[in-house]
């Protein structure tokens, strides 16, 4: 069982209950509460509970001390009510006379109730504006440049960096179809000491704000020269007419061939889920900017990880990425966007 929300209540999100553990565990930056009062976990603390019949029912939030909000519950692998923000209410009413769940009450399996805190900004919360306040038009526009270099960190480490020198053109044709093209040359330094170019060819409709990736081919330069040739079908969807609290998921197969021989053909089902979280102050190595915020859970195979970007207000860069914890992954230091810095 995996991802289990509270809009499957009855159905799914109580059958893990009747598993005979529950573990909550709880970072800093707050605590979880019970109705009850009986359950509840401090910060910093790791709490776990029996659930031995059909009688359980408690409702459970996350309160946050001051300088952080709840971001959520995150998800991942036998988590409870994973992805949502709202109070997790879990019981286990409604399983008398069903074998199934009932066996469950003496597995030995655990599930996990895991809350998410961030640190708010010294700007305060989260502004309610909507996502096209972060899209720069020109960036799919004939003649866009940017040259952008990122800190890489490993678990919040600094660990190398990222260069990427980008430009548009167009519109062309590709496979028979009208699209910009996206060139990006990247070298990164450090651990991931590497070159390679990157092509993106996008369908863009500004007047719907709606990007369409139907292709991208890649050559890697160094460590060794390797050429690969990726269509994607039906398109990785962006969209930028989001307002706070929306969300869509775009699926798609990326088909990957290499051309010199390299290796044998890759397909992978991927299917991504946004969810639009506002506009708020973020503080990174090249300064302090307005970003909206972005939630994201990425299925590559059946395999879910869940993060955070945060995109330039008016520059739509992506300044900023984290895990689902908060923890840094990458953070731009420093950047030009059509020969004016950030």
């Amino acid at each position: 069982m995996h991802n289990i929300s509270t809009g499957f209540l009855l159905l799914l999100l109580v059958a893990p209950l009747m598993a005979c553990k529950v573990q909550i565990t709880v970072p800093s930056g707050g605590s979880v509460v019970s109705d009850s009062g009986a359950l509840d976990c401090a910060e910093g603390d790791t709490c776990s509970f029996d659930v031995v019949d059909v009688f359980f029912a408690d409702t459970f939030r996350g309160e946050a001390v001051d300088g952080f909000a709840f971001a959520g519950w995150k998800r991942g692998a036998n988590t409870l009510c994973g992805g949502s923000a709202k109070d997790c209410v879990l019981s286990t009413s409604g399983f008398t006379g069903n074998p199934d769940l009932l066996a469950l009450l003496e597995s030995e399996e655990v599930f996990y109730l895991r809350p998410v805190f961030s640190e708010k900004s010294g700007a305060g919360d989260i502004v309610n504006r909507p996502f096209k306040a972060c899209i720069d038009r020109s960036m799919y526009a004939n003649g866009y440049r940017s040259d952008i270099t990122i800190q890489l960190y490993d678990d919040g480490v600094k660990e190398g960096t990222r260069r990427t020198l980008s430009n548009v053109s167009g519109p062309a044709m590709y496979k028979g179809k009208s699209v910009m093209i996206l060139r990006e040359a990247i070298t990164n330094k450090g651990v991931l000491d590497s070159e390679l170019e990157i092509t993106a060819y996008n369908q863009v409709d500004l007047a719907a704000l709606r990007i369409r990736t139907i292709g991208i081919d890649q050559t890697t330069v160094k460590p060794v020269m390797q050429e690969a040739e990726g269509s994607i079908s039906p398109a990785f969807l962006q969209r930028f007419d989001l307002k706070v609290g929306d969300s869509y998921t775009t699926t798609y197969t990326l088909r990957l061939t290499f051309p010199d021989g390299s290796s044998p053909d890759i397909t992978q089902k991927i299917s991504t889920e946004f969810i639009y979280e506002g506009v708020e102050t973020i503080n990174i190595p090249a300064g302090t900017f307005q970003a909206c915020r972005v939630r994201r859970f990425d299925d590559i195979d059946g395999q879910v990880s869940e993060s955070y970007n945060w995109i330039g207000q008016g520059n739509g860069v992506l300044l900023l990425e984290s895990d689902a914890d908060f923890v840094h992954e990458a953070a731009v230091m420093s950047g030009t966007v059509n020969g004016k810095a950030l």
